[in-house]
């Protein structure tokens, strides 16, 4: 068996999809305290990384980019928007920007969930070597 932090990252959505209206969710935050409890976050605080947003509004996806098209960037069947405000890293120091987002590029992003509850927003993009297990599935 798997732990939660092995599942590929499609793989942990569909997860925490199951697992959302499963039992209670004492920090508020979105996210079951079974989930919590399997993914080893704390189910006392709402906020696990600090970012001012509930744990059940954060995303984070590791993939290939499928396409970009300003301002949606898809990764696997995420489907994120890049603004002004999203910022960029390369590995190792190296230079990264908005124009490196070509198809078949390996990215980390990280955002959240926009007030509208379905838009996916990307706070912050890093290219990546390894997309071995990525935002298109597989290998679970």
């Amino acid at each position: 068996a798997k732990s939660v932090a092995q599942l590929s990252p499609t793989n942990q959505a569909r997860l925490k999809a199951a697992l959302a209206s499963v039992g209670p969710d004492s920090d508020g935050d979105g996210v079951s305290d079974i989930y919590e409890g399997a993914s080893g976050s704390n189910v006392c605080t709402p906020d696990r990384n600090n970012d001012g947003q509930p744990d059940g509004e954060d995303v984070e996806v590791k993939g290939t980019i499928v396409s970009y098209a300003a301002p949606s960037l898809v990764i696997g069947t995420h489907t994120l928007v890049v603004s002004a405000s999203t910022l960029f890293r390369g590995r190792h120091g190296a230079t990264f920007s908005e124009a490196d987002l070509q198809t078949g590029v390996c990215v980390e992003v990280k955002g959240h969930v926009d007030v509208d509850g379905v838009t996916e927003d990307a706070d912050f993009i890093k290219s990546s070597n390894d997309c071995s297990q990525d935002g298109q599935g597989g290998g679970d």
